[in-house]
């Protein structure tokens, strides 16, 4: 991977998450579709958590500008995909029914995860 494959890497991932993520902050439609009827009625529950993933997309584009630079913060986009990942088949084995529409983000989630640890670890060398 060259540097500008790696740049355009991380751009394109944190453009695609700012474009996943915001219309759910916005429109606050991801909380009847995920979570159990007990949590639905705390939206700004969802809204901060939401937030959150929206900053680490933001750290995603920062990094696209300057990735040799910044390697070092690689690591947090990096875990973020993996959570992202990781927390819905934690979330059916505890027995929560999931939309199968949300299965997409995650499965891009994970090739966006082995694209940037691939990134940070040629970028070591």
């Amino acid at each position: 991977m060259t540097l500008s494959q790696i740049k355009r890497i991380f751009l394109l991932g944190g453009i695609g998450g700012i474009l996943a993520i915001s219309p759910l902050v916005i429109l606050g439609i991801l909380p009847g579709l995920t979570f159990p009827p007990d949590l639905q009625g705390h939206e700004n529950f969802h809204r901060l958590n939401l937030g959150g993933a929206l900053l680490i997309q933001f750290l995603i584009i920062y990094i696209s500008f300057d990735p040799k630079r910044l390697r070092r913060l690689m690591v947090i986009p990096m875990l973020e995909k993996l959570l992202a990942v990781l927390i819905l088949p934690i979330l059916l084995v505890l027995g929560v029914q999931i939309h199968p529409v949300l299965w997409i983000m995650p499965i891009a989630d994970g090739v966006l995860g082995i694209l940037f640890y691939k990134a940070y670890a040629q970028l070591k060398s």
